[in-house]
């Protein structure tokens, strides 16, 4: 498998005035849904994918793990004027068993080397936390990393059982590792995706 890539979806570099909503929205968390996008005056593409959560300090900001991407990413679903013919699909996501609960609650804050495979076969050593299980892909983890501080999803039981995920223990390099992608952490924290003390559970 090869190491993180993010979708090319590119940030505003200015937000318009938010329109008032008429009436309250069907809740589409833990939904599938897909929608165009299109950015700028280049062409339309179509995305697909799972809604995680809904952001409680803006409401009208999701979380979405799109199929294909490993990253996760927040739009405003309903106010974007890049996204178009927005569709909730019928099919629900599977619940999925946890093979060892024990294991994945003590991996939560854990400093990690995870190992990607490389085009010619090698293995590259990404550094990075993990964060916390993410929410209605329940064998799925958040993870963000030294080289790349965005918010990635992996189903790290799997990798860890097959050797290409190592914890380090050792509280140094997890506060360092905070210290050096605060402004990412602060992000994470107001989503309420990590909470403040992960430093000390290490």
């Amino acid at each position: 498998r090869a190491g993180p890539a993010a979708p090319e979806l590119k940030h505003r570099s200015s937000v318009g005035p938010s329109k008032p909503v008429s009436q309250p929205r069907r809740n589409i968390v833990g939904c599938r849904i897909q929608h165009g996008w299109r950015e700028g005056n280049g062409p339309v593409t179509q995305w697909k994918g799972t809604v995680l959560d809904q952001v409680p300090v803006n409401p009208s900001l999701y979380l979405i793990k799109y199929d294909g991407f490993d990253c996760v990413y927040g739009l405003e679903l309903n106010k974007d004027e890049r996204v178009s013919a927005l569709e909730v699909l019928p099919d629900r996501v599977a619940t999925s068993r946890i093979s060892d609960a024990h294991l994945a609650d003590t991996m939560i804050g854990k400093a990690v080397e995870h190992m990607f495979e490389t085009e010619d076969g090698s293995k590259d050593e990404w550094r990075g936390m993990v964060l916390a299980r993410a929410p209605v892909m329940n064998t799925w983890f958040y993870i963000t990393y030294e080289k790349d501080p965005v918010l990635y999803m992996y189903q790290l039981l799997d990798d860890y059982k097959e050797g290409d995920l190592l914890c380090i223990i050792t509280t140094l390099f997890v506060c360092s590792f905070i210290d050096e992608h605060l402004d990412c952490f602060h992000l994470l924290v107001i989503m309420n995706v990590v909470s403040i003390n992960i430093c000390i559970q290490v």
